[in-house]
């Protein structure tokens, strides 16, 4: 599906657009188990795993997504300052090993989330 960009909020913190009404109803339709009103299925005790609702590809703006490029800044950023580090070969203490393979865990889960966002092109969002 294409959307061009008056119907789409470029950026997360865009205040002057919104979405159109048939790109809400179409995320809306795609949402498994939506319901109209969010509070419903909770107020039924029926919860149902967030992660079943999100609907592949996403949009880059999608909240998800932008939590997930957060953790990313801060990752670059411990990144940034402990690689440079290594030179001077420190010890090794737990705190160092856990970041260690958390980041890894993290990066390898980058390369596959990547490929399950859509891009804009030509001012439209791509998600085919």
């Amino acid at each position: 599906a294409r959307w061009s960009k008056d119907q789409v909020k470029l950026s997360a913190w865009e205040s002057g657009t919104s979405l159109s009404a048939d790109l809400t109803m179409e995320l809306q339709n795609g949402l498994v188990g939506a319901v109209a009103d969010p509070g419903t299925a909770a107020k039924r005790g029926r919860c149902k795993n967030w992660f079943g609702r999100i609907k592949l590809p996403m949009s880059p703006n999608a909240p998800i997504r932008l939590a997930w490029d957060v953790c990313g800044l801060i990752f670059i950023s411990y990144d940034v300052i402990t690689i440079p580090f290594q030179a001077f070969e420190p010890k090794d203490v737990f705190f160092t090993i856990f970041m260690g393979w958390l980041a890894l865990i993290f990066w390898t889960g980058d390369m596959v989330a990547s490929l399950m966002v859509g891009y804009f092109e030509d001012g439209e969002l791509v998600l085919d």
